[in-house]
Order: C-alpha cells, then structure tokens, then sequence
C-alpha cells in the first residue's frame, strides 16, 4: 500500500532534489557542461514520481502531513526560479505543470485553497510555444473546476 511509504518519498525526495542542485551547481563552476541535462532529468523524475503518487492517492496526498509540504515547496521552486531561456528549463516546468493539473484534478475543490497562491507564478511561465500551463488557469478563470 502507499501509504506506507510516503515517508520514505516525503524524506528521499527532497534530499535528491538538494542533491542533483548541488552537483549541478558543482558541474557548472568545474566548467563540465552537464550540469543543466543532469539536473533537468532528476527533477523531471522526482516530478513525475510525484504526479503518478498524487494520483494514486487522490485527496489523502494533501491530507498527509509529510507529503503535502514536499509537494507545495517543490511545486513553489520550480514554478517561483528566476527565469532562464533555457530549453531543458521548459521540460521542468512542463512537468511541473502536469503535477499542478494532477493535483487540481485529484483534490478538486481543496486544490484551489493550497495551490491558488501559485497560479500567479504559473501565469507568468506560460510559454506561447509550451502552453501547457494554459489548462491550469483555464480551470480557474473560465470553467471554475477548481
């Protein structure tokens, strides 16, 4: 059952996260080159274990209290970092979208309580040839999914 794991995924995740910044951080000042490739993977993985957990849980993902903080902060970082014109930047933020819409979606109303606070950082990530940020403030303003 997840629930007995979440927090294994609660503790592990964000120790990856810190992890994958620093030896980015690390590969960046050696002058290696890897650095943005390695880290867009990781954080694109960790995002995504996230979603697919989210969804297996449905509401009780906000309802845990280990889980619920590694989702808002993460979903906070990503979606609040200073803006870069970089391609593997979107994947990130792509993802990031997808964990915000699983969210919405698995909470419902509750979703709009903890994650209206970051539709301004979504807003302003939109990327007119990645609009996948789009279905996000579509559920807010126009349909009121959320």
């Amino acid at each position: 059952k997840v629930d007995n794991h979440i927090g294994i995924f609660a503790t592990a995740v964000p120790k990856a996260w810190m992890s994958a910044r620093q030896r980015a951080e690390k590969a960046t000042r050696d002058n290696t080159g890897l650095a943005g490739i390695g880290l867009t993977r990781v954080y694109g993985a960790l995002i995504t274990l996230l979603s697919h957990l989210v969804a297996r849980m449905g509401p009780a993902a906000l309802d845990n209290e280990q889980l619920r903080p590694v989702l808002l902060s993460l979903l906070g970082h990503v979606l609040s970092a200073k803006q870069e014109d970089d391609s593997e930047m979107q994947y990130i933020l792509d993802d990031a979208f997808a964990l915000f819409e699983t969210m919405q979606l698995a909470i419902g109303e509750r979703a709009s309580v903890e994650l209206t606070p970051l539709l301004q950082h979504v807003v302003l990530r939109i990327n007119p040839e990645s609009p996948s940020g789009l279905g996000i403030v579509d559920g807010y303003l126009v349909h009121r999914r959320y």
